[in-house]
């Protein structure tokens, strides 16, 4: 497992920060390995495809494969109720309801009354 390059490794162009590498609260370099056990069993458990990618290129016929037999099952249906808006009539009453009010108010101008002389 030392083999497998990492990040934060000088000689697989390892992960740097400012001027050095990221470092722990103890000062020293992180590193990380590569552990393609692990990732081949999560891939196992949940359906994935592990596929190594290397610096010298690796086929994506793997990926194609994979990718193809999740465009062709089916995931499932929904069933999705669409809403019909029906806003209008309620803006339509209120409208009608601001007309008669403005028609009754007692706040409106009334005509001038003038008086016959006698």
């Amino acid at each position: 497992m030392d083999s497998l390059p990492g990040s934060g490794d000088p000689a697989s162009g390892g992960q740097s920060v400012g001027n050095g590498y990221k470092l722990d609260e103890h000062g020293q370099p992180v590193l990380s390995k590569l552990q393609p056990e692990i990732l081949e069993r999560v891939t196992h458990t949940t359906g994935g495809v592990y596929v190594e990618a290397e610096r010298a290129g690796t086929s994506v016929e793997p990926i194609v494969q994979a990718i193809s037999r999740l465009a062709t099952r089916s995931l499932g249906t929904e069933l999705v109720r669409q809403q019909q808006e029906r806003f209008q009539w309620c803006i339509g009453v209120a409208v009608a309801a601001l007309l008669i009010a403005l028609l009754v108010s007692p706040f409106r101008p009334m005509p001038a009354v003038t008086e016959a002389a006698p």
